[in-house]
C-alpha cells in the first residue's frame, strides 16, 4: 500500500515537472504563473503534512524500530541505541523542515 502511494506521488511530481518544462519550452508564461500560484497554495498543506508525519514518526518510533527489527533491517544489538536516538532524529527532521523547506530566517525577512 505504501509503495503504491509513493509511486503515485512520484508520478504526480514527475508529471508536474514535465508540464513545467513543456510550458517553459513553449513559452507559455500564463501556465507557469498559474502553476506557481497553485504551488503557493499547496505549500502550506505540504508543510502541515510534513510536520504531521514527523510527529507521527516520533510517536510511533518504538513500533517502527520493532517492525524493522522483525524484518531484519535493524540488528538486535543496535536496537537500544536506535531507540535512544528517537528525539535526536525527530529534531533533525524538524530542523530540516523549518530551515530548508519553510526557509525560516530568510522567509521572514523578505
Amino acid at each position: 500500500m505504501l509503495k503504491a502511494a509513493a509511486w503515485t506521488l512520484a508520478l504526480l511530481v514527475g508529471l508536474g515537472v514535465l508540464a513545467a518544462a513543456a510550458g517553459m519550452m513553449l513559452g507559455n508564461l500564463e501556465f507557469l504563473a498559474s502553476l506557481k500560484a497553485l504551488l503557493r497554495q499547496v505549500r502550506l498543506y505540504a508543510i502541515a503534512l510534513h510536520l504531521s508525519l514527523i510527529t507521527l514518526l516520533w510517536q510511533q518510533w518504538p513500533s517502527v524500530i520493532g517492525w524493522l527489527e522483525t524484518k531484519g533491517k535493524v540488528h538486535p544489538a543496535n536496537k537500544a541505541a536506535i531507540l535512544a536516538s528517537r528525539h535526536r532524529t525527530a529534531l533533525l527532521l524538524l530542523a530540516v523542515e523549518v530551515f530548508v523547506v519553510i526557509g525560516f530566517p530568510f522567509n521572514v525577512l523578505s
